[in-house]
């Protein structure tokens, strides 16, 4: 879980669902995810999946120049379109400005 900072900041919240194909699909977000920690104004993500093949994937950005630099990325690019057509039912991009956030560990009695 990513807990820096994200005030003021942006989230980009994609979510979709996958189809049965996994040929390939752990590789490619292997490279995406390593090629967003080298992007400027990268600040973290978060992301989950279910049983189902359903996934929410939330990427923290410094501003909207920094997710239009992700989104131009010619290695993203590629692989988005791979997405699409090979591993994706449906999807959904949304961006999202960050107003507050809050909250902090929680301490157990165990």
């Amino acid at each position: 879980m990513f807990n820096g900072d994200t005030q003021g900041h942006y989230a980009v919240i994609f979510t979709a669902q996958r189809t049965d194909n996994d040929e390939g699909y752990a590789e490619a977000v292997a490279q995406l995810r390593d090629r967003l920690k080298s992007m400027e104004g990268f600040l973290g993500m978060d992301a989950v999946e279910d049983a189902q093949g359903f996934e929410i994937t939330i990427s923290y950005w410094e501003d909207e120049a920094a997710i239009q630099r992700w989104a131009n990325d010619p290695e993203h690019l590629r692989i988005r379109t791979e997405n699409k057509e090979r591993w994706y039912e449906n999807f959904q991009v949304r961006v999202a400005k960050i107003e507050r956030a809050y909250g902090g560990e929680t301490k157990s009695d165990a």
